[in-house]
């Protein structure tokens, strides 16, 4: 009569070859010759998929069967017969463990992750702990992050002065404010309507592109109507136009006085 081997166990009797013995069952070890069950548990941090006769296989030479300490990114439990991924929001780095760790600030940690080399938060977004994947947590319409690594949604900065911001998850500005309109800042459209964060340009005045509040209309010009992108011109002969005019026939020159196109004041008519 001979032993069942290590890595093996046979129950019954009246074995008639080594063949009838059977692999070791999985999460579990058979560490001695001879086992007539298989109920040595595989321990935390090591998974036995079949065939182990020791309960923390971890150099292939030294133990039979399939199985090993758990791989990074893997945790495993007492008993396990194969290494779990670690869910996401979390990780780990070292091999052999039964657990997993929180994602840390500034980091998204998707299923199975080993390493944060490569995992650090994208510009445009912010992860807080246990952020799960990339582009869980965008800085919102309105807002922009150029920063890697950033953690809490103050990170997200209200659209630059003179542009908008009209996607979720923006690392820059989409684009300059539109001619005839002003983006005083946080502003998600390139024509925003009245409010806090810009409008059309009013009469008197005029916005070019890229513009963040708006400009008085200058001497000598006219600004007749809304959203204009740059002044009227010239204020015509006869009349005179100082800033913020609305009217090519702003003011009548007095008698006594001349003004030419483009005037911004009167003129004394010359002696004689």
């Amino acid at each position: 009569m001979k032993p069942c081997p290590p890595g093996t166990f046979n129950s019954r009797t009246g074995a008639g070859n080594v063949a009838q013995c059977k692999q070791c069952l999985a999460g579990r070890a058979c560490p001695n010759e001879g086992n007539t069950n298989a109920d040595t548990i595989c321990e935390a941090g090591y998974y036995c998929e079949s065939g182990v006769n020791v309960t923390r296989p971890h150099d292939k030479d030294s133990f039979t069967g399939k199985g090993g300490p758990c791989p990074a990114g893997h945790y495993c439990l007492a008993g396990t017969a194969q290494p779990k991924q670690c869910p996401a929001g979390t990780y780990q780095s070292d091999v052999g463990q039964d657990g997993c760790l929180d994602c840390p600030l500034g980091y998204y940690c998707e299923e199975g992750t080993a390493a944060l080399d490569e995992k650090k938060c994208k510009p445009g977004y912010y992860c807080p702990m246990k952020t799960k994947f990339a582009e869980e947590k965008p800085c919102p319409v309105g807002t922009y992050n150029p920063s890697e690594g950033s953690s809490k949604p103050e990170n997200c900065t209200a659209c630059r002065q003179g542009h908008f911001c009209d996607k979720a998850g923006l690392a820059e500005p989409t684009g300059k404010c539109a001619p005839g309109f002003y983006c005083v800042g946080g502003a998600s459209k390139s024509k925003p309507q009245q409010g806090a964060t810009g409008g059309p340009c009013t009469p008197g005045h005029y916005c070019p592109e890229g513009a963040s509040a708006m400009q008085g209309c200058p001497p000598g010009a006219y600004c007749s109507q809304q959203r204009l992108a740059e002044p009227q011109r010239p204020c015509l002969a006869g009349y005179y136009c100082p800033a913020n005019s609305t009217s090519r026939t702003q003011i009548p020159c007095q008698s006594g006085t001349w003004c030419g196109d483009a005037s911004d004041r009167e003129t004394p008519c010359p002696a004689g």
